[in-house]
């Protein structure tokens, strides 16, 4: 606890032991982070120890009073080669979600020629417009792919990384929230392309 800089009135009250705090401060949360090395096996960077201080108003405070304190510690490491691994992987999906959309999108197209139709009295707009048909070939695709994707890159995190017996490779920190974030984007991007597929699947 931070019984001194909590003190008010003039540098003179700091040396003063009788003169009491006006604000108790204290480290309310603490987090020490251990990051594993991975240019040398067994041996670790210096552990980065964070606090967070909490203050409270001495006139408010009583003897009863207790402060929740929490501390914990956390051992990660990097995680560079997985996610330059998952780039690769991206790409090659996206590659393969082109080329398979096209071929799914041309065969669509043969089954759907631009012929008019003609009929007594006009067009009556009984059928889905071609290009709407083309873009569920295309949007279908990539949601497929892309879940399935997702999917084993998923059930891959939770064996490597959550079931070990013994810990071989550690999580990413908490600290970098960022390292999650792909997840949330991609489920994102999955729930709008499944709308998509949806609301033309219900126009056809």
């Amino acid at each position: 606890c931070d019984s001194v800089s909590g003190r008010g009135g003039g540098k003179n009250t700091f040396l003063d032991p009788n003169h009491l705090p006006v604000v108790f401060r204290f480290a309310a949360h603490m987090a020490m982070e251990v990051s594993v090395r991975t240019d040398t096996d067994g041996q670790i960077y210096v552990p980065v120890l964070s606090i967070a201080y909490a203050e409270k108003k001495v006139a408010q405070l009583s003897a009863s009073d207790l402060a929740q304190v929490s501390f914990k510690a956390e051992y990660s490491m990097g995680t560079k080669t997985y996610w330059t691994v998952m780039v690769v992987f991206i790409v090659l999906v996206c590659l393969f979600i082109i080329f398979w959309s096209g071929v799914r999108m041309y065969l669509a197209s043969c089954r759907y020629p631009n012929i008019p139709l003609i009929v007594p009295g006009g067009d009556l707009n009984m059928f889905i417009p071609k290009f709407a048909i083309l873009l569920l070939s295309f949007f279908s695709t990539g949601l497929s792919v892309l879940f399935w994707f997702h999917w084993t890159m998923a059930m891959y995190w939770l064996v490597v990384f959550k079931a070990q017996d013994a810990p071989f490779l550690l999580l990413p920190s908490a600290f970098q929230g960022n390292q999650y974030e792909p997840h949330d984007v991609l489920m994102t991007f999955l729930l709008s392309l499944s709308i998509v597929c949806v609301v033309l699947d219900f126009v056809r």
